[in-house]
């Protein structure tokens, strides 16, 4: 939808993350996670963890695929 992404991560991601979004067909985005929002409970939070039934939100900044996978950097 738009900048924004809709995701159920499989791993934590925090605020201040660096992460590359690879997409099937355009090119890999690098961004840092500056917001997420847990669209379930529909408040900010600062971090997301893998296991959780709850849909998160991140804003990208741009234009995202959908089959995206979202990396997290070392």
């Amino acid at each position: 939808e738009g900048d924004r992404i809709f995701m159920k991560p499989h791993n934590a991601l925090y605020l201040g993350d660096e992460i590359e979004i690879v997409q099937p067909k355009a090119d890999n985005i690098k961004m840092k996670v500056e917001k997420i929002i847990n669209a379930t409970k529909g408040h900010e939070v600062e971090s997301m963890h893998g296991g959780s039934k709850d849909l998160f939100i991140m804003d990208a900044g741009q234009k995202v695929e959908e089959m995206s996978i979202l990396r997290k950097k070392k």
